[in-house]
């Protein structure tokens, strides 16, 4: 039997471009609702109309989206950071003000508050929490699409003329975080802690969201378990605390001194530029902060309203965020609608409506792989041993291919040495991305997570190969040449 969600899919957005699917994206997360009109109108004046699809089959799962609305959202904030700063100031104060909602309903949500408040109130919270990480995402929207061309482009419509050699410099050095990245800052919020006298199990309670992904949360007691592994050493030796924190904090000053120096020498148009690559990777990275918070509450009180009902906890890798707002009791009344979607279920999401289907998953995942690559002109058939990425990180390394999709079923296969192929990294890979000699991922932009912390590592990276989880496979060798953006089978 065809899908009929596939097929109006696929009617959908035959007329533009498909962004590289994404692993790992629960349908509670794709149908939160924040790609409504309402959370960009005020900022942005091209809403997309286009769908999303997503797709679920047990611990596996693939989100796919358009690439209209990434493109058209980030040119037009480029082009207001250089004409209309007051429209961008205005932006970022609203930003600034749903953060910090998102911030004081997360620290309300322990799991204490959790278990012990009245059903009732708890979905009130947690619709007020979200409905702040809806606005949130839409303003911080336009930071995920960065390409080096998109630059080019856009500073020929400004009429800017920079020198292409000052232009690479430009692009290299200030997409370098010269601010706390994501793991940077929950170290050292953890280090806080711990001089502030919070226990481990305090820490860990706060400390949730650094482990949440697009797949949903760990649990309260492995997140204590990695963080008593990593830190326990600190409340053991309390010197070794104070000399790490003052270590920690001289060696970012002195980035950020060094930095400035260099960001001196630019003229009022190059300095603009350095500052808007800046803003752009330091929101990009800082959504992660907020889809942890406001993903790990909803997977956390999802749960318990399955708990609640006898229904396996695991069951909320295939709810809806509308459905957990009804409560436990229509949880129940759905519980042999949620059972079957564990067999295979795909929700495709418009901006003001949803609709759901079971399917058979890897039939749906076969085709819209097949018509991913052949969007970008990919022939199986063809002979070429060549992939062709952005550079993140510069370096030449050999080794052999370990293509990591879930992260939780194939993170041992990994050797050190070995390169990571991946669609897209996030937090949770950067164990993986420690233990690699080189990192390779479908998704572009050289503010992606990957570009930031293969900076950070020093690691070869090469991103925005679009196919590489596509076509290359676990045991090839491979040389991964990120000096000029190659990846050759050997």
């Amino acid at each position: 039997m065809v899908s009929q969600i596939l097929k109006a899919y696929k009617e959908a957005i035959k007329d533009v471009e498909l962004y590289n699917p994404i692993y790992n994206f629960i349908p509670l997360n794709a149908s939160i609702g924040w790609r409504n009109k309402k959370y960009y109108s005020g900022h942005y004046s091209f809403v997309s109309s286009k769908p999303v699809l997503s797709t679920i089959k047990g611990q596996s799962s693939v989100w796919y989206i358009t690439f209209d609305q990434l493109k058209k959202n980030t040119e037009e904030i480029f082009i207001d950071y250089f004409n209309d700063k007051k429209k961008i100031d205005k932006m970022l104060l609203d930003y600034g003000r749903y953060k910090k909602i998102v911030n004081e309903y997360y620290d309300k949500f322990s799991t204490h508050f959790i278990n012990e408040t009245e059903e009732a109130q708890l979905i009130k919270d947690l619709d007020i929490l979200l409905e702040a990480e809806k606005y949130t995402n839409a303003l911080g929207w336009f930071s995920i699409y960065f390409e080096h061309s998109f630059i080019e482009e856009n500073l020929k419509k400004l009429k800017i003329q920079i020198d292409p050699q000052k232009l690479n410099e430009i692009i290299e050095k200030a997409t370098s975080p010269v601010f706390k990245s994501f793991d940077t800052r929950n170290t050292d919020a953890i280090l806080d802690y711990l001089q502030q006298g919070l226990s481990l199990e305090e820490i860990a309670e706060k400390m949730i969201h650094m482990y949440a992904g697009f797949h949903g949360c760990d649990n309260l007691d492995k997140i204590y378990s990695d963080i008593k592994n990593n830190y326990e050493k600190y409340l053991i030796d309390k010197d070794l605390l104070e000399m790490t924190v003052l270590k920690r904090k001289e060696n970012f000053a002195k980035e950020v001194r060094k930095f400035e120096e260099w960001r001196r020498r630019f003229s009022k148009n190059e300095s603009t530029l350095i500052d808007y690559i800046q803003l752009s990777t330091k929101i990009r990275d800082e959504l992660r902060d907020y889809i942890g918070k406001s993903l790990s509450v909803l997977v956390r009180i999802a749960r318990l309203f399955l708990k609640r009902q006898g229904i396996p906890e695991e069951y909320a890798s295939v709810c809806l965020y509308g459905e957990v707002l009804k409560g436990s009791s229509y949880l129940a009344k759905i519980k042999d609608d949620l059972k079957q979607r564990i067999g295979g279920f795909a929700v495709l999401i418009y901006p003001d409506s949803i609709q759901t289907e079971l399917i058979d998953f890897d039939e749906v995942k076969a085709d819209l792989n097949n018509y991913y690559l052949k969007q970008y002109g990919f022939n199986e058939n063809a002979q070429s041993n060549i992939i062709k990425g952005q550079i993140a990180n510069k370096g030449k390394v050999s080794g052999t291919v370990k293509v990591i999709i879930d992260i939780d079923r194939e993170s041992q296969k990994l050797d050190n040495g070995d390169i990571l192929v991946t669609g897209m990294t996030r937090p949770e890979f950067v164990p993986l991305m420690k233990r690699a000699g080189a990192i390779v991922t479908d998704e572009g932009g050289i503010t992606s997570h990957a570009a930031i912390i293969s900076r950070e590592l020093n690691k070869p990276c090469i991103i925005g190969t679009k196919i590489s989880t596509q076509v290359l496979k676990d045991g090839m060798l491979v040389e991964v040449d990120a000096d000029k953006g190659v990846v050759k089978i050997i």
